[in-house]
């Protein structure tokens, strides 16, 4: 009978334990989750981790990344990139294409834009 009693106090325990755990341990987030929230492909998130500009740590032989790095990297990289979007589209040529253009210029095999065979 002491053994019984011994396994399930340790079975209730480590069940504690565990709860405990889940409960104040952050939110950890797959690559794959991460590529969704950010709207990028997940080797991309890969190559931020890699790059350290995004912390991630390996649980179980898992990439996961907390919460608190994704919002704290959010704040920093996103906020630039929206800045640098927007101050390239203030400076380049936001005309559409005219006839005129380059593109439309170029010879080759096949059906030109008109329909001719050039």
């Amino acid at each position: 009978m002491p053994n019984k009693y011994i396994q399930s106090s340790i079975y209730l325990t480590f069940k504690l334990f565990l709860y405990i755990q889940l409960h104040t341990m952050e939110d950890l987030l797959t690559v794959k989750q991460v590529s969704i929230l950010l709207k990028v492909h997940q080797l991309t998130v890969r190559r931020y981790i890699k790059e350290g500009k995004l912390k991630a740590v390996k649980v179980g032989g898992n990439v996961r990344i907390s919460q608190s790095e994704l919002n704290s990297f959010g704040e920093i990289y996103i906020s630039s990139t929206k800045s640098n979007k927007s101050t390239i589209s203030k400076t380049g040529n936001s005309s559409p294409f005219s006839p005129n253009d380059a593109i439309f210029r170029l010879k080759g095999r096949g059906l030109s834009i008109d329909g001719s065979n050039n």
